[in-house]
């Protein structure tokens, strides 16, 4: 599979992968069961378990909005939540570091 993936201002990867349609068909399953943001981090264990390599890139003009932003900071903060925990139900605490260090040392 190839992967594009944008960095965060602090140098960190931020799942942005670019999958192949013959990728996502072999995992149609598994990802039809993921909780609402699940996805990136079942892309980012493929990737990892494949050691597939990762090439980090700037977007240009490509930003992030934050919940807050969009909803209010209640509404905000509450959507941050929910995604934080739909993260948490895909992997653990310490898998998210354990992934960030893994999609650092595959890449290009």
């Amino acid at each position: 599979m190839r992967s594009c993936v944008a960095r965060h201002r602090l140098g960190l990867p931020l799942g942005r992968a670019c999958p192949t349609t013959r990728f996502a068909g072999g995992h149609l399953d598994a990802i039809g069961h993921l909780p609402g943001f699940g996805l990136e981090s079942y892309i980012n264990g493929v990737l990892i378990r494949q050691k597939s390599r990762v090439k980090v890139v700037w977007w240009e003009h490509v930003r992030h909005t934050y919940k807050a932003r969009k909803y209010g900071i209640w509404k905000g903060i509450a959507g941050e939540a929910r995604m934080l925990m739909n993260i948490v139900e895909t992997i653990s605490l310490s898998g998210t570091a354990h992934q960030i260090i893994a999609m650092l040392r595959q890449r290009v």
